[in-house]
């Protein structure tokens, strides 16, 4: 029984005689030749693979530091600031009053009307909250292209809000509302971006919401620009304006 750095010297240098006498030579000079060729293609080929990966680079990569795209809530805080504005513009009139001009005004062909129904039946203006009602009022709405309904509509089938979960139609119509300039919208089609690892379009869109003036994209591309020793400046401008 032998053991030791004498014992593991032997062994390797049988073993590499071994593999020479029942491989290496038992073999021509030609195969030889061709299991080297063989193995210097592979090699030229992986060599190949990570310069074309460098050049195609995308010029940001895509972190996972995104927040979450709109939340419940946040669409809930949306809905209020349009509808508060739009009850600025009427006056001090009562509440069911309005809901009832909205619903004539349907009545008689008013699209954006629409959305005002939609609105109202979702945070309960002027009648009693239904869920139900209110996305039967925006699909209505988003099939007229209004663009804030069909952004609206994106984050209910994304939060399965009065309806079933359905991802890919939340993302078509985030990007119709993204396409007319939406910065909520604009924000949440980023990140739906970023699910598929496609990180030109991700920061493409990052900046559409954050140029018009969304505080988290602004944060986001920050946090991205931060990373990378050149652009450290750009990211604190941009911190800058987020907060």
């Amino acid at each position: 029984y032998k053991n030791g750095p004498e014992y593991n010297k032997y062994y390797f240098n049988d073993f590499y005689k071994q593999l020479c006498s029942r491989f290496l030579k038992s073999h021509g000079r030609r195969y030889r030749l061709t299991i080297l060729g063989v193995c210097l293609i592979a090699l030229i080929g992986f060599a190949g693979l990570l310069i074309y990966h460098f050049l195609n680079e995308d010029v940001f990569y895509v972190d996972p530091f995104l927040p979450e795209r709109t939340t419940e809530n946040m669409l809930t805080d949306y809905i209020d600031e349009i509808l508060q504005n739009i009850i600025d513009s009427v006056g001090n009139k009562d509440s069911i009053l309005v809901y009832k001009e909205w619903y004539d005004a349907v009545q008689k062909g008013n699209p954006e009307a629409l959305l005002y129904l939609g609105l109202s039946n979702y945070v309960g203006y002027g009648c009693e909250p239904n869920i139900e009602n209110a996305i039967n009022w925006l699909k209505q709405s988003a099939k007229l292209e209004n663009e804030r309904a069909q952004y609206i509509l994106s984050v209910c089938y994304n939060r399965a809000i009065g309806m079933e979960q359905n991802y890919d139609m939340a993302k078509k119509i985030c990007q119709k509302a993204a396409n007319k300039g939406i910065m909520e919208a604009q924000y949440d089609y980023a990140i739906y971006c970023a699910d598929n690892y496609n990180s030109k379009e991700t920061y493409k869109w990052l900046y559409e919401a954050a140029e018009h003036g969304y505080p988290p994209a602004q944060y986001a591309i920050a946090v991205a620009l931060s990373n990378q020793a050149n652009t450290v400046e750009e990211a604190v401008t941009w911190l800058e304006i987020a907060s």
